[in-house]
Formats: structure tokens, C-alpha cells, sequence
């Protein structure tokens, strides 16, 4: 369905200012029905009493078909302007029907009913067009994207980690496609500075092996290193790798007794005894074992008790 297009000081004109709120509200709803219906400004006598929710008295349509300037709002059919005859030929219009009325000035804004099915057509056939042309371009944008993660945001053509964008091999404007055989990812400045070379630096990025990412780098180093023997992960070829540090162990076959000694026979002398029992060996009393060998004074110790209570 085709758009009504107005002026946008259309109510503010000389013509439509004058009108009344019924046969405005009538000369709004019979161009609305004549775009919607594509009937090329032309309004059925019989609906004429339906385009408002209060049917249009006659007066009302006389106030559209009364002639303000040169022309009036509505014409009466069958007779029309010489205008309105020069207007509908230029916009191919339909054929006039014998009853009705016509708006005035329909195609200065609005087209015509062959105008907005050729438009039609082009559209769906455009929009077909873009439709094949969208699905291609996002199948190149997944495969341009794999090969951006095979690099790693690496730039093939100098190495360094920077966005890549897409650079045609051939360059387009010397007949080269843009198909995904002749797009590769470059960072910017040497998408700039390539300028008409024609190196494909994605296809010798492949074929050298230094310019694989770290990911993949290691899963080939790791393949290599795991076919050599161990004696050749060192960096001198002639010597021999160090063995790592075995940790001790306790012999359990020993006894628990002699565990220490087995595992390191150095002899080791231990602490002087601290404690309890090692101050009554050498001949000090503790303080709790004084006050059990000494006897209590119940007067003095309740003395005591309440002084430190106080």
C-alpha cells in the first residue's frame, strides 16, 4: 500500500484554511481513499457517504467543488480541468469514470497507479537482487573471519598484531572479484601500501613455517619434541640433560626408630630438654608444686581473695 504525501503547511493554505471542519475532514478522507484504493484521484459517488463517520451532507461537498483561485478542491465528473487533463496524461493515469468526483492537485505529490506498480517492480526485483547479494556477502564475512582467526590478528604481510581488513588481491579497479579467492587480511597500512602488488601473503604465510601463531606453532613444536628422546630437549646436543632432584624417601623396611638415622646418618644432637619435668630433673620446683608442698593459711589466702576482689 502506497503513502499519502502532503505538503507540510498544507493545512495553512489559502484554500483549505477556508473550509469547514466537516469538508476538510472530507477532502482529507477522499484522498486517502485514492491512494489506498489506487483509484488515481478518483472518488466513487457511492462512497463518498462512508470516507466520515457523520455522512457528508451535499452542502459540504458543494463547499469542496466551490472554486477558490483557479481551481476547485473536487471536481464533479465527468468534467474536469484542462489541468487536471494535462496532469493525468503525464502520469499515465486510468481512464475517467463517468461518475464521481476527482482531486484536484492528486499528482503533484502523489503517483500514479501504473507509476507505483512499476515502482513496485523495481523494488522486489531490487530487493531480490540485494537478497542474493546479502547472503553472499555474509558467507564472505564467515570466511573472511576464519581466516582471521588462522592468523590470529597476525598480519601476514608484516607480522605485527594489529585489525585486519580486507585487501583484493587484485585490486578491483585492475578486474579483480570480490570473491573470497582474491580477498586476504591485512592490517591497514599495508593495505595501504601495497598499492598494485598482487601478493598473496596469506597462501606464503602458510607456507612458511615462522609465521605460524603461537597456537599452532606449539602444537608442531610439541609434535617434534615429543618423537626425541629426552637427552635431546637439552640445548647443548653433546651434553646430556640434568636429571631432575629425586626427593628422599624413609625406607619403611626400616624401623620407625631408626628412620631418622637411615635417611640421614650424620648425627644430629638435639636441644636441651625444655619443661616441667626437665626443671625438677635439675632441681627447680615449679610454681604449682610449690603451693601443693607448702601449707595453706586459710585466714591469709581469704585475705587475699578479698583484697583482690576489692
Amino acid at each position: 500500500m502506497p503513502w499519502l504525501k502532503s505538503e507540510g503547511k498544507a493545512p495553512r493554505n489559502d484554500k483549505l484554511w477556508e473550509l469547514s471542519d466537516a469538508a476538510y475532514r472530507l477532502y482529507d478522507a477522499g484522498r486517502h481513499y485514492a491512494v489506498e484504493n489506487l483509484t488515481d484521484a478518483h472518488v466513487p459517488l457511492s462512497r463518498v457517504s462512508s470516507l466520515t463517520p457523520k455522512p457528508a451532507g451535499k452542502m459540504v461537498i458543494r463547499e469542496l467543488m466551490k472554486v477558490r483561485g483557479q481551481h476547485p478542491l473536487w471536481h464533479e465528473l465527468p468534467e474536469i480541468c484542462d489541468q487536471c487533463v494535462q496532469t493525468r496524461a503525464e502520469h499515465h493515469a486510468q481512464p475517467l469514470a463517468k461518475t464521481g468526483y476527482l482531486v484536484h492537485d492528486f499528482f503533484h505529490y502523489n503517483p500514479s497507479k501504473a507509476e507505483y506498480e512499476a515502482a513496485l517492480t523495481k523494488r522486489r526485483a531490487a530487493g531480490h537482487m540485494g537478497g542474493v547479494a546479502k547472503g553472499q556477502n555474509a558467507r564472505l564475512g564467515r570466511e573472511f573471519q576464519a581466516m582471521v582467526d588462522e592468523l590470529e590478528g597476525h598480519c601476514p604481510r608484516c607480522g605485527k598484531v594489529s585489525p585486519l581488513v580486507r585487501d583484493h588481491i587484485l585490486p578491483i579497479h585492475m578486474g579483480g572479484e570480490d570473491v573470497i579467492e582474491n580477498i586476504q587480511p591485512l592490517c591497514r597500512p599495508c593495505n595501504s601500501a601495497k598499492g598494485k602488488e598482487t601478493t598473496n601473503w596469506l597462501e606464503q604465510w602458510r607456507a612458511d613455517r615462522s609465521g605460524m601463531p603461537s597456537t599452532e606453532l606449539s602444537t608442531v613444536l610439541s609434535t617434534e619434541l615429543s618423537a626425541k628422546p629426552s637427552g635431546a630437549l637439552s640445548s647443548d646436543p653433546g651434553s646430556a640433560p640434568a636429571p631432575y632432584p629425586v626427593p628422599r624417601k624413609t625406607d619403611r623396611s626400616v624401623p620407625r626408630a631408626h628412620a631418622r638415622e637411615a635417611v640421614d646418618p650424620e648425627p644430629v644432637d638435639d636441644p636441651e630438654p625444655v619443661g616441667p619435668s626437665a626443671r625438677r630433673a635439675a632441681g627447680s620446683v615449679d610454681p604449682g608444686v610449690r603451693r601443693e608442698a607448702e601449707p595453706r593459711r586459710p585466714g591469709l589466702h581469704r585475705l587475699d581473695v578479698r583484697g583482690v576482689a576489692r
